[in-house]
Formats: structure tokens, sequence, C-alpha cells
């Protein structure tokens, strides 16, 4: 979901610079759980926090990437300008490099075997979907506060 909430962000406040709206790849919170949730059996932080454990620890992570910069490729949720043949303005989740001064660049011409292209093709589908949407439901939101405002100042004797 976290690539709808970029959107949505991004759609909202415009007043953000995009380049400064980004995501936690949900993949990486995942993974590092189900890496190694097998192992902490034995341990006593299996009380049903230890995925909040993990979730929180990937975001100090994608936090330290963004401040400190990378020299390796990680991944995380970006606006796309096009790459992978994910749509222009769509956020997705792209490997990316962060440089000391804190601006990413998505790492581009990286190999796609078929099945990640066709994965990569539903995942563009769901996103314009949910963007869509998610505009629609903006724009309903936004009606809907217009008609009550409206409403409310042309009957000001309003009583309750």
């Amino acid at each position: 979901m976290a690539p709808i909430d970029a959107m949505v962000f991004a759609d909202v406040a415009k007043s953000v610079p995009k380049e400064n709206i980004t995501g936690l790849s949900q993949q990486m919170a995942v993974r590092a759980y189900n890496a190694i949730s097998d192992h902490l059996k034995d341990l006593q932080l299996t009380n049903g926090n230890s995925r909040d454990y993990f979730i929180g620890n990937a975001i100090c992570s994608h936090l330290r990437n963004w401040w400190r910069g990378t020299t390796s490729p990680v991944s995380m949720i970006v606006e796309s300008s096009g790459q992978y043949g994910i749509s222009k303005g769509l956020f997705s989740s792209f490997p990316v490099t962060i440089d000391r001064h804190k601006k990413w660049t998505i790492v581009e011409n990286l190999e796609l075997d078929t099945a990640t292209f066709y994965a990569i093709d539903e995942h563009v589908k769901y996103l314009i979907d949910m963007r869509d949407q998610m505009k629609v439901f903006l724009m309903k939101e936004k009606l809907d506060k217009s008609r009550v405002n409206s409403y409310i100042s042309s009957n000001k004797s309003l009583s309750i």
C-alpha cells in the first residue's frame, strides 16, 4: 500500500517536492521478518511484537540510507520517470542509490527476466487502478466538503 500512500501524499501536499516523497518498500520489512522469524522462536521476542520490531528496523534502515547515502543500490519507493515500464508519475519501488547530498537516483538498465517484466506490468495496472480510485475519492470528498460548507453558509440560522 505504500506506493498508494505516496501518490495520495504527492497529490494532496503539492508544496512538497516529489523528490522528497519516498516510501519504505514493504517487501524489505516482510522479507527481513520472514527470513529470521523461524530463528526467533527460541527467543522471547516472538510475543507478537517481533514483526513490528522488524518493520521498525526497516524504517530506521530506510531513513539511515537516505541520511547517510549508499554505495550500492537499495530498494525505495519513489516517483517514476518511466523506468522499467512503470508509467511516469506513479510511485513504485525501485533500486536506487543515494548520494551524500541525500539525492536518490534510480538505478537504470538492470536486466529483467520475463517473469519480472510481467509482474511489473501487473503491478503498473494495479497502481493505475488504485491511483484512479484515489482521485475519484479525493474529488468526491472535496465536492462533499464544498457542498456542506455552501449549505452551512447559506443557512446561517441553522438550529440543531
